[in-house]
């Protein structure tokens, strides 16, 4: 009896028929062991679309409960395979699967036929009984050894490239593009970036174009018709800032952009595409870092308040927690000085930020952001784009080295112009 109670406690298995006695079900609300209890999952059924559910950690057959192991025969052997092992289970018929664990090695296995059920949780906290007969794989997503879904890594949004802010009005409110009407989308940017067009690289652009692959007609996804609300008469009045790349006299440093002076690219580095970002977790704090430029954030989530308003800085200041599996990150006390995009005005001191970063599977993240500034716009609106995950590529030292050498030219080449003109 002591051994059953120990590993009713102990173990999870992916069980049969729902027949647990109310003795049962008490020993499970003081098992203390839950690691598979919660944990976020990836379902590919065999018809419909994948999703993604919260596992209940609750399986039973008529003689066990369990919260550890998945129960299988493998090479003909009975075997007890621990949840916090498996990164997918992939179904191939009649209880035959291949379990692709954590460590990257797989192993052929044949579920036992009281495991062949998996419990989840619905919206409503309630457990809902899913035949893992009708799927064709499941996915573990990660979660840190603290019990954090796990987001660290570096994530490209390198597919939404050609994605703009805001949506052709003659496509209404049509959110993805048809193949058509995305190679003239690409054949476009490759005819800007022609090798007389200073931004083109000494190799073109078309190879950093290949991987743009995204449909969506526009990264803004609300208000519907996917383009940006209208402007305050406030802002239609700001202009966007000199910098180097408009003609004319540079008379001092502050002629120059924050972009040119290596200090700041965006209020939101991370609503660009074109900006890889790196995500570090720790117990209590999440660090999000972008390549341009060189911003780090790091987030605390214990609930605390934000810094006192008159506390301003280019980044702003960001509080983090948890909804589920989404990260919600809220960002306020910006400085003003900074725009959303190169060429655009700066915002306002009264912006404030939520972003959203959410798992959709091991390689693919679902960013959101929703931009509040009614000093520059009538009403909030959101920009929405997946990232995947960048395994080839650490991001790298953004030196800005250009900055360091033009500055100085710049201003020297107006010094000399001065010169010219006054002769």
């Amino acid at each position: 009896m002591t051994r059953r109670i120990a590993l009713l406690i102990t173990v999870i298995v992916l069980t049969g028929p729902w027949s647990v006695s109310r003795w049962t079900a008490r020993v499970f609300a003081s098992a203390k062991d839950t690691r598979a209890a919660g944990s976020v999952i990836r379902i590919v059924p065999r018809t419909g679309p994948p999703r993604i559910e919260t596992l209940d950690g609750i399986g039973c057959s008529e003689t066990i409960c369990s919260r550890m192991f998945v129960r299988a025969r493998v090479e003909g052997a009975e075997a007890k395979i621990r949840f916090d092992t498996i990164a997918a289970i992939e179904m191939l018929g009649g209880g035959d699967a291949r379990v692709r664990f954590v460590d990257g090695t797989s192993r052929h296995v044949l579920v036992a036929a009281d495991n062949r059920v998996l419990y989840l949780i619905d919206e409503a906290g309630r457990t809902k009984r899913l035949d893992l007969n009708g799927i064709d794989s499941i996915e573990f997503l990660p979660r840190t050894p603290w019990g954090d879904p796990d987001l660290q890594g570096v994530w490209s949004g390198v597919a939404s490239l050609l994605v703009p802010f805001d949506r052709d009005p003659a496509l209404g409110t049509r959110s993805e593009l048809t193949e058509e009407e995305i190679r003239a989308r690409l054949a476009r940017q490759l005819k800007a970036g022609s090798p007389d067009n200073i931004e083109a690289t000494n190799f073109g652009v078309e190879p950093d174009l290949t991987p743009a692959t995204s449909r969506q007609a526009s990264l803004v996804v609300d208000p519907p018709n996917g383009r940006r609300p209208s402007r305050t008469p406030a802002a239609e009045s700001r202009r966007p800032k000199r910098n180097s790349f408009v003609p004319g006299v540079f008379d001092s440093v502050a002629d120059l952009g924050l972009f040119d002076r290596c200090i700041a690219f965006s209020t939101v580095p991370g609503v660009s595409p074109v900006n890889g970002i790196e995500i570090v977790q720790s117990p209590g704090y999440v660090a999000i870092r972008t390549e341009v430029i060189h911003e780090a954030r790091v987030i605390p989530l214990d609930g605390r308040a934000h810094v006192d308003a008159s506390i301003t800085s280019y980044a702003g200041d960001s509080r983090g927690r948890w909804e589920g599996r989404t990260l919600v990150v809220e960002t306020t006390n910006v400085n003003g000085a900074t725009a959303l995009t190169g060429d655009s005005a700066p915002l306002t001191a009264q912006l404030s930020v939520v972003e959203r970063y959410t798992l959709a599977d091991r390689d693919h993240l679902s960013y959101e952001a929703t931009i509040d500034d009614p000093g520059t716009w009538t009403r909030p609106w959101t920009l929405a784009f997946p990232r995947q995950r960048d395994q080839r590529h650490g991001l790298y030292e953004y030196a800005c080295h250009e900055g360091n050498y033009g500055l100085a030219n710049i201003l020297r080449a107006s010094r000399a112009a001065d010169t010219i003109t006054s002769k």
